[in-house]
């Protein structure tokens, strides 16, 4: 399963817990309504919040492909991907929509566009298979930043991301018992493997902060009793450099 069906809690989000039947539940509402067909692209631009995992999954349950975009991208920069990737459907919050519809007004194709606050839920939810999809079959397309060119879309189907999951497992650095912190933004293939499908794919619990302030996160840590922390080196630098100053 894509999503383990534990008794217990998925993810914690502005202190509010959210449980795997309740994660469920709410994926399956997103479904009732994505207008997509198996192997379309949905383009998810937007900051971490819950909104953006319901659709993620939503996509999945329907046989669509994912495609998450820096939600800190330009205008130009997001027209390109979608002229590229050619999603269906475009999933943006209210921040972000404003580059959403400048972008997709240049592009080569018309997607639909969504914006996070503005849905309205049918009242029943559409149940979706949580199976991962076959293993040769396409499942996310991740952006590079550019820094050599144009960015470059990485095709990652279900086999690249269970058998990464599962040697995790394996080697015993997740564990179904952990509560991880989740700092890093959703777009990047790390956290999105660490702090979104694998963590509820073994059953973990994710402890999503939305700042970097050290207070929030030591907050965080204590509070939600925190058992692993993902990060790059760049983050740790940070944390490094702003202890020694004190």
């Amino acid at each position: 399963m894509l999503i383990n069906r534990l008794p217990k809690t998925a993810f914690v989000y502005d202190d509010r817990e959210t449980s795997y039947d309740e994660l469920v539940g709410q994926i399956e509402k997103y479904a009732a309504f994505l207008p997509i067909k198996e192997g379309d692209r949905v383009l998810l631009f937007s900051e971490n919040r819950p909104e953006w995992i319901y659709a993620f999954y939503a996509s999945w349950g329907l046989g669509g492909v994912n495609v998450p975009v820096d939600a800190g991208i330009d205008g130009e920069g997001l027209r390109y991907i979608i002229s590229d990737c050619r999603p269906a459907v475009i999933f943006c919050s209210a921040g972000t929509s404003p580059t959403a519809v400048k972008a997709a007004a240049g592009a080569a194709i018309k997607p639909e566009i969504i914006v996070f606050e503005n849905i309205a839920f049918v009242k029943e939810g559409k149940p979706v298979s949580l199976e991962p999809g076959e293993a040769d079959s396409l499942a996310v397309i991740v952006y590079t930043s550019g820094t050599t060119g144009d960015p470059k879309g990485v095709m990652l189907t279900f086999g690249n991301l269970v058998s990464n999951i599962e040697a995790l497992v394996r080697l015993e650095m997740f564990k179904v018992e952990d509560r991880i912190l989740g700092l890093l933004p959703f777009h990047h293939i790390l956290p999105l493997q660490g702090i979104v499908i694998a963590a509820f794919y073994i059953g973990a619990t994710v402890v999503y902060v939305k700042n970097l302030v050290a207070e929030s996160i030591l907050e965080a840590c204590q509070k939600h009793k925190v058992t692993m922390f993902l990060g790059v080196p760049r983050l740790y630098e940070l944390f490094h450099t702003g202890i020694m100053k004190k």
